[in-house]
């Protein structure tokens, strides 16, 4: 499902290895140069039809991460943490891949969890976005509030001023 290059980095001063690995899809490679870090092609000049992904939050949040053990393995002092494929699929389908393995009589289903930190990424923004437009209308409406209570403060005090030297002409007059 695949391919696999190794090729040596050119320009650097150790000549490392590189590994380039096709994914299962066909289209994306990832590569892994030794710097902690699986690289992915990003690269404007390769992609069409670019949309804004929307309404993450409100996916994300229909998703519950969770523990488990995996089936027929010795039980580790922790439990696996991570998602259910099958929940994933119906929010993110582009994430969910399917591969043969010959100890199942079925395709297994497996998470692209890289594109995780791209997805909260974008739900990050999405809440964002979300509480500064709630923060701005609240803040309009204090603002509101606030012009309204020293109008009301002024009209009583106002009253007050009257009622007192209404009440001192009264008390000067007897």
């Amino acid at each position: 499902h695949g391919s696999i290059h190794l090729y040596t980095r050119k320009g650097t001063v150790d000549g490392g290895v590189v590994a380039r690995f096709k994914h299962t899809n066909g289209s994306n490679y990832a590569s892994y140069d030794g710097d902690g870090n699986w690289d992915f092609y990003s690269d404007r000049r390769l992609k069409e039809n670019i949309s804004k992904t929307e309404n993450l939050l409100d996916r994300i949040m229909q998703l519950d991460v969770k523990s488990f053990d995996y089936k027929g393995e010795a039980k580790k002092a922790n439990q696996e943490i991570g998602f259910i494929a099958q929940e994933v699929e119906p929010h993110f389908p582009s994430l969910i891949s399917e591969s043969e393995d010959e100890r199942y009589d079925y395709k297994v289903k497996a998470i692209g969890y890289s594109t995780f930190g791209v997805i909260a990424t974008g739900a990050v923004k999405e809440l964002k976005l979300e509480k500064d437009s709630e923060i701005a209308s609240l803040k309009d409406e204090n603002n509101k509030l606030r012009k309204e209570l020293e109008s009301l403060k002024k009209e009583m005090n106002d009253r007050l001023d009257l009622f007192e030297k209404t009440l001192s002409k009264i008390t000067d007059g007897k």
